[in-house]
C-alpha cells in the first residue's frame, strides 16, 4: 500500500508538468493542473510537520511504535516528493528544448528583418508575409503565445522573446530568448548563449 502511494507522489508532478507543456494542454485546463502541481507541493510542509511530531513523540513509551512508523512514512515521502520535483524540472528543460527548436524560424525572421531594415521589427506582426507566411504559435497548448518586447530605439538585437509560464501557485517563470548581442551586454561574452532559458520574473 505505502509502496503504492509513494508511486503516485513520484510520478504526480512529472506527469503533469509534461502535460502541461504538451500541445494538448488547453489554456483553460493548465488551471487545474498548476492547482493540482501546487497541491502537491503542499504535500512537502506536511510531511515535515508530521516527521517532526514523530520525533517529539519518540520518547513516549506508549506512542513510539506509531512514531516510528510515521517518521520512516514522513522521511520516505519527502524524499519521494524531492525526487518527483526534481525530474519535473528535468522535464521543463526538455520543454525547452522542444521550444528552442520550434523557435528557429521565428528567431531567424526577426534577424533576416533587421539585416533589411537596420532595425528590430515593431512587432511579431511586421514579420509577415514577407518574412514569415504567419507567426507561429509555441506549441505548448497552455502557453501558446509569445511575447515580443523591443526597446524603444529598436535598434537590432534590442529585443527579446518570453512564454510566460508561471510555476504553480505563482505568477512568476518564463522561457526567454535573449539575441547574443544582449546576452553579450549582461554576461561579457556570447559565447554563453544558451537559447531559451528560464527565468523567474
Amino acid at each position: 500500500m505505502w509502496i503504492f502511494l509513494w508511486f503516485i507522489l513520484f510520478i504526480t508532478e512529472p506527469a503533469l508538468t509534461s502535460f502541461l507543456f504538451s500541445p494538448t494542454c488547453s489554456e483553460e485546463f493548465s488551471r487545474i493542473v498548476t492547482t493540482a502541481i501546487f497541491l502537491d507541493h503542499l504535500l512537502m510542509p506536511v510531511s515535515v510537520f508530521v516527521g517532526l511530531a514523530a520525533m517529539v513523540s519518540l520518547p513516549i513509551p506508549n506512542a513510539r511504535t506509531l512514531a516510528v512508523k510515521l517518521l520512516i512514512g514522513s522521511l520516505s515521502s519527502l524524499i519521494v516528493l524531492f525526487t518527483g520535483m526534481t525530474a519535473s524540472v528535468f522535464m521543463r528543460g526538455a520543454a525547452g528544448v522542444d521550444l528552442s527548436k520550434r523557435s528557429q524560424s521565428l528567431v531567424s525572421a526577426i534577424s533576416a528583418y533587421e539585416t533589411a531594415n537596420g532595425h528590430a521589427p515593431p512587432s511579431l506582426a511586421a514579420l509577415t508575409p514577407t518574412f514569415l507566411p504567419v507567426v507561429p504559435n509555441t506549441g505548448f497548448g497552455a502557453y501558446p503565445h509569445y511575447v515580443y518586447l523591443v526597446a524603444k530605439t529598436r535598434q537590432s538585437g534590442d529585443w527579446e522573446l518570453k512564454v510566460h509560464c508561471p510555476s504553480p501557485g505563482t505568477d512568476v517563470g518564463s522561457f526567454v530568448y535573449l539575441p547574443p548581442k544582449t546576452v553579450k551586454e549582461f554576461f561579457g561574452s556570447s559565447s554563453v548563449h544558451r537559447d531559451w532559458i528560464f527565468f523567474y520574473d
